[in-house]
Order: structure tokens, then sequence, then C-alpha cells
């Protein structure tokens, strides 16, 4: 029951709807609401159905950012085992969509996410 409460208050910190509980036949299944995220929400954010921003790499882009804002896209592109070329297309969409921004030069910069 201690844990119960721990969850209830942290989603509560969190804004998210509080769990639901399904009795399966051999247990327990918890069930979370999955916050909005920002970058979905955007209004110029294309869905899924639309070409451009892959959400998934897009959101491992800002996750990346948030952990070093001093990363740079080849990094980006070797953390998440894609080409370059994939970091460049994403960050420019992120731009363009004005989730993120760079701050500074490309050798001294870093990145600045935009709410």
């Amino acid at each position: 029951m201690k844990r119960h409460s721990q969850l209830c208050e942290a989603c509560k910190e969190l804004g998210a709807d509080l769990p639901f509980y399904e009795l399966r036949r051999n247990g327990l299944r918890v069930h979370f609401k999955a916050p909005h995220s920002p970058l979905v929400s955007h209004p110029k954010s294309p869905n899924r159905h639309n070409v451009g921003l892959d959400v998934g790499i897009a959101y491992k882009i800002l996750e990346l950012v948030v952990a070093n804002p001093k990363i740079t896209m080849v990094e980006m592109a070797e953390r998440l085992g894609v080409a370059k070329r994939t970091i460049e297309r994403e960050v420019k969409q992120l731009r363009e969509t004005g989730s993120i921004e760079p701050i500074g030069s490309k050798r001294f910069g870093h990145w600045k996410i935009n709410n």
C-alpha cells in the first residue's frame, strides 16, 4: 500500500492522471496514461501521418540535449546509431518547429530547448 501512495504522489507531482489497475488471470496490470509531450503538442509539429519529423528520433535527440547541451550532431548520431544526415534532418525540423535552437558558434556553442 505504501508503494501505491508513492506512485500516486509521483503522478500528481508530474501532473499525470492516476494509474488504473486491471486484474488478470496471472497477476495485476497497472496502466498509466502518458502525459502530453511539448514536442507532440506543438502546433507546428507534424503528427505521425505527416512526412517529416520522426517523433521517436526527435524525442531521443531532445533527451540527449537535456543530458548534455553541448553535444554535437556527430555524437548524437553515434549514440542513437543512425546516420549523421538523419540527425541533421531531424534537428532541422526541431529548429523549424521552435523546439530547439543553437546558441553560439558550432565549435563552442550549445543547444537550448524551448517550451
